[in-house]
C-alpha cells in the first residue's frame, strides 16, 4: 500500500477537455447532429509537503552545486561583497536609507499580519491580510528595482547560482497534479538529471495547461522558500497560499481559456442511409403528341 501523500497546499487548475456530442434533430429523426464541444474541466494540483529527507537531498544538493561552481571558477558570495565593501559598496547612502526604511516597513507589514488570530475568519480579517500581503509584495518589488543596479555583480557568485538550481530542485521535486484520479509528479519519479529531461520535454510541447501548472507552482514553492528564511516555524505555518494563488493570478497568470463550440455537422441515421440507397426508378418519357 502507497504511502498517502501530504500537501503543503492543492488547489486546481481548468483545463478545456475536447468531446463530441450526436443528437437527433428534433423535426427529423433521420437526421443526426454531431458537434463538437469544449468545456472547461478542473485538475486538482498540489504542493508536497516535504519529508525531513526531501530536506536533506535538498541541501545536499545545494551544497554540492556550490562546491561544482567553485570548482569551475566562480567566486564565493561573500568574496565578492568582501571586495565592493573595502571600495564602498555599489549602493549610495541615500539608497542605503531608501532600503532600510523599505525593509523596517516589511517587518512591520509582517508583524500585523501574523497578529490576526489564527481562528479569525471574517471578511474584514481577510481583506487585511491580503492587503498586507500585498503591501508586502509591493515593497519587495521596489527593493528589488533598487538592487537590481547591481545584483548582476552577485548573480554569478556561486552561492546565488547553487541557490537559484535548488529552487528549480524543489519544484521538480514538490509539483504533482492529477489528470486521472491520482496524484503523480508532473516530472515523473525518477532524480534531479531525469525530472529536468522531463521538465525540458514539457516545454517543447508547449502545453498552457501543463506549463500554468508549472509557473504556478514555482511561484507559490518560490514564495515559500523565501519565507522558510525569514519566518519562525510557527509564522510558516500561518502563510496562507490561497492570498499568494490569488495575487499570482492577478498580476502574473496570462492564462485564459474559454469554452467553445463548433459549427455543427449533419448526418443521416443508418435507417434514413437505407432509404437513400434504394436505387431511383426512372420516369417514363414523356409522350409529346405530333402537330401537323
Amino acid at each position: 500500500m502507497s504511502k498517502e501523500l501530504k500537501w503543503l497546499y492543492q488547489t486546481s487548475v481548468d483545463k478545456l477537455i475536447e468531446t463530441k456530442e450526436t443528437v437527433k434533430d428534433p423535426k427529423d429523426p433521420s437526421i443526426e447532429i454531431t458537434k463538437t464541444v469544449k468545456k472547461k474541466s478542473s485538475v486538482k494540483v498540489g504542493i508536497l509537503k516535504p519529508s525531513r529527507k526531501l530536506f536533506e537531498s535538498a541541501e545536499i544538493f545545494y551544497a554540492t552545486k556550490v562546491a561544482d561552481y567553485i570548482r569551475i571558477g566562480l567566486l564565493p558570495f561573500s568574496l565578492v561583497q568582501k571586495r565592493y565593501a573595502n571600495d564602498g559598496g555599489p549602493l549610495s547612502e541615500p539608497e542605503k536609507k531608501v532600503i532600510e526604511d523599505l525593509r523596517d516597513e516589511v517587518t512591520k507589514c509582517k508583524g500585523e499580519y501574523f497578529a490576526f488570530a489564527t481562528d479569525d475568519t471574517s471578511d474584514d480579517t481577510k481583506t487585511k491580510k491580503n492587503e498586507l500581503l500585498v503591501r508586502i509584495n509591493d515593497i519587495n518589488t521596489k527593493l528589488n528595482n533598487i538592487e537590481n543596479a547591481y545584483s548582476d555583480i552577485f548573480d554569478n557568485t556561486a552561492e546565488v547560482k547553487a541557490r537559484n538550481k535548488t529552487i528549480e530542485w524543489w519544484v521538480l521535486h514538490l509539483t504533482y497534479y492529477a489528470p486521472d484520479k491520482d496524484y503523480k509528479c508532473i516530472f515523473g519519479d525518477g532524480n534531479y538529471e531525469e525530472k529536468y529531461q522531463v521538465y525540458d520535454g514539457l516545454e517543447d510541447q508547449d502545453d498552457p495547461f501543463l506549463l500554468e501548472i508549472i509557473s504556478l507552482c514555482s511561484y507559490l514553492i518560490s514564495f515559500w522558500l523565501t519565507a522558510r528564511g525569514s519566518l519562525t516555524k510557527d509564522e510558516l505555518a500561518k502563510i496562507e497560499f490561497n492570498t499568494m494563488e490569488k495575487l499570482y493570478l492577478e498580476t502574473v497568470s496570462t492564462y485564459k481559456i474559454e469554452e467553445t463550440e463548433e459549427k455543427p455537422q449533419v448526418q443521416l441515421t443508418e435507417e434514413a442511409k437505407k432509404v437513400e440507397d434504394v436505387p431511383l426508378v426512372p420516369l417514363a418519357s414523356p409522350i409529346i403528341p405530333k402537330i401537323t
